[in-house]
């Protein structure tokens, strides 16, 4: 595998709602239409079903403030919603 490839690999990320895969991007780990559905409450701790960063399965351990497992990244108060999607 060279380097391309691992930089590649990393880049992916999957939904914390739907697991479906996205760009990985902790700051918004929602896909499109999942994003939609959350921004109606806009509540940083709602559990959620999916690992940003590898797609397994959390068992409700997981939510926009702390998108991935097993870690220490936190999503700050000062969230900001994602332009791609406004």
């Amino acid at each position: 595998m060279c380097k391309y490839d691992i930089m590649r690999v990393w880049r992916i990320g999957y939904c914390i709602r739907t697991g479906k895969q996205i760009p990985f991007n902790p700051a918004q780990p929602l896909s499109k239409d999942a994003y939609y559905e959350w921004n109606k409450w806009e509540n940083m701790y709602y559990s959620e079903n999916y690992c940003h960063k590898t797609g397994e399965n959390s068992f409700g351990k997981t939510s926009m403030r702390y998108p991935i497992l097993h870690s220490d990244y936190e999503n700050k108060d000062n969230f900001r919603r994602d332009s791609r999607f406004l």
